[in-house]
């Protein structure tokens, strides 16, 4: 080949001007003739996430991997050769991330020699997800049509069979080689022909009817179907082929609305663009918006800008945009900024705008292309995770909890808290290499954290909280306890890690591990100082440790003294012998009993003692037990406990999470983040009783909250965590996880609460809940309602193959179409709630539509008699367009199952609690009690959905639906239904 049949090859004199293509949408680069980056303009750089000195100089192949790179010699080759080429090639992003793209190069050539290429570089990552989503969408699809119990067919305009599922083939008895592209009147009688030619002729009318077919199968069998056919058309309105789906109703399964979605498998993904858009000539007047920019400007529609001069617009001149207008015009290039904005509709906000001109052939401005983005939420955004970050750092400083920020395997950020655990300053470890931090990690712990890290980075699991020590300078250990999660940390990804130390509670573990192992052996072993005495308080036994305390050698040298004999004052020993006898003439023990003893050696040392009386075989008290633990050292921390407490208010205050100390009479305190959730003041809270507080519970959780207080107030075993209901001062409810703890709080014992607001979890619980209950529904009605009814038709239609005469053919076919019309009902029943979960909840009037659903019903059922009472006329509930689908549901099920001639529906509407309950009872035969706990399980129901359905819409609700005796103890009186929903609540501004 000579050169003059090689393509022209541009001179790099020709490339693009700077200032065009630092502003194209498209990536550009250009290498020279070794692969080394020359230019890439801004495009480049956010493709692949580097700053433009860290581009420029580099090889090419530093962005890719060995394949890629590959792939990009192969093609230099032909460039060399002169060719410009086109191909697909990823991009290694700094982050890791592969990007998908299309390069456009071209070659430059100086003086007849290769100098290199410039490449147009289009990201297409977005596009190849699409594609692939679509293939998924589609295979998903294509699975489904396969393994449906219907034939499903599509024909094109001539008729010919284009399409088949394996079901239609197995019906025709042919192979798809001997269907697909024949006519499909071969496979039906003389009559179907011409029902799928008058179908063909009046598609437009009878899109919808469903038809009966007679198939003749490979081997001459007439197989009875009904099709529903469905045109398809072009654009153009022309008909381009016919889908059908053909249920055999002689021997198969009837499954076919569940396909019916598959119509939708192509809708449209973008119907607008997502920025602003607007066309100005060059004296301000607009030519040209789209709705988006209507959208961002506040304006009703788009045809409203049309009125704007974007030269003289007062709130146009207040945002600077004449001035940049101007500016594009005088120096006929790319203008980009943002400003705040005010318009004519009053909307306020900031935005950003890149204004692009156009020129005509003499080189003048004609129009100017405006492409405005609204970034108020961004600004918003920005200005309050400035605010957070502020208010992080604080509460960061101040905590009692270690906190590192760790980038790049450094520490970046560290807390007062943490540098003590680690016994190292702040500017010891911001600058220690990553080698340095990890030798903190005591050399037993650091594979197992190394692997925690290599999974994290892998986007695997890691278990927390988990525990691991740090070996400090001096050579001691600290246990903590961590808990770890990725944060973004000044714009780029960072790993947070709080610990705990946890070092006393690991040696305090460990001795308790240690007791009991030790537990077998001789009570000399205890830690504890025990001592038992006969009725007369001589003592008859201690351990060594009660001994060295008492002043004597050893236990045995104690036996037979008294408290008079040993190193405490007589004052104390009076004492001593008084709750002794106390204890042995009550037979009742004492604990917790705090006092002081003088010891031998002359050392006072704080004690709390215990005494239990000591029985015999018999059960008759012959002494006393006691034991008692030096608690000097916890008194000395109980007080300097008490002057932190400021220090702990602070933090407590600044806690997400609720905090409360509750005592046995009153709410003592309560940080901000629980007078929020609960929608009270402090003065409020702290003034009431602590009766009067515990009716902010839910009655149904208020018994079981106060015992649990109670008990953990007295020392009684208690769990730690429970979770109960809350009513707002609005009369919301709220679900609280709340985590207990005892304390002591001004001197008395008190609980400390840790309150987590869970409403939202328990909303999506309960919303998984309805949607697998929805699975199994319909699971149930394919193997349950439809299978009887399609073995109803199987039966009739066998018999009415045999049927003599045409009254009996008449009698099965007719019974054929009742069974088919009650499974097309049900499938509506299941339809009708299809969307429930989707359907968001909005403040509904209950009483207006209790109201509606009552005189709607008593109009077309005459022989019923509704009596309506409604004692709230405002009943505000969250709901939705279901709500009267679930009151019509109860009362046509009182009006139905009610087989006496005077039918009697009693409503009523009434607050209960924090919502509203509809009474709606009748004078049926009632339910028995054996069959109330089981009339809402979909497993045992007996044909139709009203009542599960009912329990589904209730559930979304928050709400409840319960079964009662019309009169109390006699359920042959009739049934009371009484569904509960909670009251409708507004967001309160704070």
């Amino acid at each position: 080949m000579d050169d003059r049949s090689r393509p022209v090859v541009p001179h790099s004199s020709e490339i693009p001007y700077q200032a065009i293509v630092d502003t194209m949408n498209d990536a550009l680069v250009i290498v020279d003739e070794n692969q080394v980056i020359t230019y890439a303009n801004h495009s480049f750089m956010e493709l692949i996430g580097y700053r433009l000195e860290d581009i420029i100089g580099r090889h090419v192949k530093d962005f890719l991997d060995e394949e890629n790179w590959h792939k990009v010699q192969e093609h230099i080759k032909k460039r060399r050769g002169g060719y410009s080429t086109q191909y697909e090639l990823e991009w290694t992003h700094w982050t890791g991330d592969r990007v998908q793209t299309i390069v456009s190069a071209t070659p430059i050539f100086e003086k007849g020699e290769y100098r290199g290429s410039f490449g147009v570089i289009t990201d297409i990552t977005a596009l190849r997800l699409e594609q692939e989503k679509r293939l998924r969408t589609e295979r998903r699809f294509r699975v489904i049509l396969e393994a449906m119990n219907e034939a499903v067919a599509f024909v094109d305009g001539e008729l010919r069979v284009q399409y088949g599922n394996n079901r239609l083939f197995e019906m025709l008895g042919y192979t798809p080689e001997e269907v697909l592209g024949k006519s499909a009147l071969n496979y039906v009688d003389t009559s179907g022909r011409e029902t799928i030619r008058r179908f063909v002729l009046r598609s437009g009318e009878e899109t919808r009817k469903t038809y009966e077919l007679t198939l003749i199968s490979k081997s001459g069998e007439r197989v009875h179907a009904l099709v529903t056919p469905r045109p398809i058309y072009d654009d153009g309105g022309q008909l381009i082929g016919i889908i059908g789906m053909l249920l055999d109703v002689s021997e198969l399964k009837r499954v076919y609305s569940l396909m019916k979605e598959t119509e939708a498998r192509y809708e449209s993904l973008f119907k607008e663009m997502p920025v602003g858009l607007i066309s100005i000539r060059a004296d301000g007047k607009v030519l040209n918006a789209n709705e988006r920019a209507a959208e961002i400007l506040g304006a009703p529609s788009a045809d409203a800008l049309f009125e704007i001069d974007f030269l003289q617009s007062p709130a146009s001149k207040a945002s600077g945009i004449p001035e940049a207008l101007q500016k594009c015009i005088q120096t006929k290039s790319l203008v980009v900024g943002e400003a705040p904005f005010k318009t004519l509709w009053g909307k306020e906000g900031h935005g950003t705008y890149r204004l692009y001109p156009r020129l005509d052939e003499d080189g003048n401005v004609v129009e100017i292309l405006g492409v405005f983005d609204e970034i108020t939420e961004r600004k918003r955004m920005e200005e309050a995770l400035r605010e957070s970050e502020r208010k992080y750092r604080d509460l960061a400083e101040d905590s009692l909890q270690g906190i590192s920020i760790i980038q790049d395997q450094r520490y970046v950020y560290v807390n007062n808290t943490f540098c003590e655990i680690v016994g190292r300053t702040r500017e010891e470890i911001l600058s220690m290499s990553p080698e340095e931090a990890w030798a903190m990690i005591h050399p037993e712990d650091r594979p197992r954290l190394l692997k925690f890290a290599e999974d994290r980075t892998a986007g695997r699991e890691v278990p927390v909280p988990y525990t691991y020590r740090f070996v400090r300078p001096d050579g001691s250990v600290r246990w903590v306890e961590a808990f770890s999660n990725y944060i973004e940390f000044q714009g780029r990804r960072a790993l947070q890690v709080i610990v705990i130390d946890v070092t006393e509670r690991k040696r305090v573990q460990d001795k308790l591990k240690e007791s009991q192992e030790m537990l077998s052996l001789v009570i000399e072993t205890i830690p504890q100082f025990v001592y038992w005495k006969d009725k007369e308080s001589r003592y008859i036994g201690c351990n060594a440790n009660f001994a060295r305390v008492a002043g004597v050698e050893s236990p045995e040298e104690i036996v037979g003294k008294t408290d008079y004999d040993l190193a405490w004052t007589r004052e104390q020993a009076e004492a001593y012998i008084k709750t002794d006898r106390e204890v042995i003439e009550t037979g009742q023990p004492i604990h917790g009993l705090v006092e002081k003893q003088l010891q031998a050696g002359g050392r006072e040392r704080w004690i709390e003692t215990t005494k239990v009386p000591l029985h015999d075989a018999r059960g008759e008290i012959i002494g006393v037990l006691g034991t008692f633990q030096d608690i000097t050292e916890r008194r000395e921390r109980e007080d300097a406990i008490r002057k932190s407490e400021e220090k702990y208010r602070t933090l407590a205050e600044g806690s997400l999470q609720g905090l409360a100390i509750v005592s046995s009479d009153r709410i003592e305190y309560a940080n901000r983040s629980l007078l929020r959730m609960i929608g009270r003041t402090l003065e409020e809270l702290c003034s009431m009783s602590l009766d009067d507080a515990t009716s902010l519970i839910h009655p149904e959780d208020r018994e079981e909250v106060v015992q649990n207080f109670m008990k953990k107030i007295n020392g009684e075993p208690a769990p730690s965590n429970l979770e109960f209901r809350v009513i707002t001062q609005h009369g919301n409810i709220r679900w609280m996880e709340a985590f207990t703890s005892l304390i002591e709080f001004e001197g008395k014992p008190a609980i400390q609460v840790v309150f987590i607001d869970m409403t939202e979890r328990r909303k999506a619980e309960r919303e998984v809940r309805s949607a697998r209950d929805r699975a199994e529904l319909y699971l149930d009605l394919m193997s349950h309602d439809i299978r009887n009814h399609l073995q109803v038709i199987v039966s009739s239609a066998a018999l009415l193959r045999t049927a003599a005469d045409e009254a009996t053919k008449d009698s099965f076919f007719q019974i054929m179409m009742d069974s088919i019309q009650r499974v097309s009902r049900l499938i509506d029943e299941v339809r009708a709630t299809e969307e429930l979960a989707s359907v968001p909840l909005e403040p509904r009037n209950l009483t207006k539509a209790v109201e509606r659903c009552v005189n709607a019903l008593a109009k077309s059922s005459t022989q019923a008699h509704f009596e309506m009472s409604i004692e709230c006329e405002d009943a505000e509930v969250m709901a939705d367009s279901y709500l009267e689908f679930l009151v019509t549901n109860i009362l046509m099920n009182a009006v139905e199952h009610n087989p006496n001639d005077d039918k009697r529906v009693w409503v009523r509407v009434y607050k209960d609690g924090g919502g509203y309950t509809i009474s709606i009872a009748d004078n049926g035969p009632g339910v028995p009690d054996g069959a109330k706990e089981s009339l809402f399980d979909r497993a045992r129901r007996f044909g139709g959905l009203g009542l599960h359905q009912s329990q589904q819409i209730a559930d979304k609700y928050g709400g409840k639906i319960m079964v009662f005796d019309r009169v109390p103890g006699d359920y042959s009186q009739g049934a009371e239904f009484r569904i509960w929903i909670p009251r409708a609540h507004r967001k309160e501004t704070t």
